[in-house]
């Protein structure tokens, strides 16, 4: 997505004015509540080319001729030959600014710096890249792109850097970074679908190959489940008040499991990491 200021703008000054970036440097909204909903998988396809007009020709076997180019200009000699429409520019939907991502080293990971607000402000964060010999404070989420009701599209936004550039990220990932940020101070978090660059696969290969690395960095893995499930909420808080689920409806554990979240390959990953667990909460709009 575009960058928003005005192309004047070097030093944006950006506050929330009704819920909207507005950036008091050059005046500017980055109103982005009618954005289209990325349904692509973010990899390029070339356009197809149209054959209508074009016919199976071949040189007669009998007639000898050479492969000399011609650099004689005939005006009007291709007239009649059938216009072919020419190919669009491959364009990769969202595809983020390449000022977003810096590269990171192979034992580096990027985390989000994630700024303070409330509940329904929207979603600000900056880039930054680290090296886990740093052993730099950071919590990791860990959640489904898609919802329980399998959408997985990128409709959300959220800002990014001084700029405050729009990028889009699935509902779910947007509800999950609502519950992780704080209203009184940042947090630094890793969450994959903004600290790994998808669009380059050379990277996202490497930092999926650390993502148990990265759990077992952080210093504490939140859990986002959903929203509005009454039944989860319930078995997440008996499972915070016993030692073992023995003595819990056995019908609450399995609502929690058919969550569309323990049917991600990776939750094994994540479940793998030694240490704290936090549930992200849908009733309260603050973090355990």
């Amino acid at each position: 997505m575009s960058r928003w200021h005005q192309t004047s703008c070097k030093l944006p000054r950006v506050c929330v004015v009704g819920g909207i970036p507005f950036c008091d440097a050059c005046d500017a909204l980055g109103d982005c509540t009618n954005v289209e909903p990325d349904l692509s998988s973010g990899i390029p396809r070339a356009p197809e080319l149209s054959t209508e007009g074009l016919q199976n020709l071949s040189w007669p076997p009998s007639v000898q001729y050479e492969q000399d180019t011609c650099n004689i200009d005939i005006p009007g000699a291709l007239s009649c030959a059938p216009s072919l429409p020419q190919a669009a520019p491959l364009l990769v939907v969202s595809r983020p600014s390449q000022a977003l991502y810096t590269p990171v080293g192979t034992d580096d990971l990027r985390l989000l710096l994630l700024s303070k607000g409330d509940f329904d402000d929207p979603i600000h964060g900056t880039l930054k890249v680290s090296s886990f010999s740093d052993n730099v404070s950071f919590d990791a989420l860990s959640y489904a792109w898609a919802d329980e009701t399998g959408d997985d599209s990128r409709r959300a936004i959220i800002f990014l850097g001084p700029f405050w550039d729009p990028f889009k990220i699935t509902a779910n990932c947007s509800a999950a970074l609502r519950r992780m940020r704080r209203e009184d101070r940042d947090v630094t978090v890793w969450v994959d679908a903004v600290c790994i660059d998808q669009g380059n696969h050379v990277e996202r290969n490497h930092q999926v190959g650390l993502m148990a690395k990265i759990y077992s960095s952080a210093r504490e893995l939140f859990v986002y489940l959903g929203e509005g499930r009454k039944e989860l909420e319930e078995v997440v808080t008996q499972l915070q008040w016993f030692e073992t689920a023995k003595s819990i409806d056995p019908t609450l554990i399995q609502a929690l499991f058919r969550c569309r979240y323990f049917s991600r390959m990776w939750i094994i990953r994540g479940c793998e990491r030694k240490g704290s667990h936090h549930p992200l909460r849908s009733q309260e709009h603050q973090m355990d």
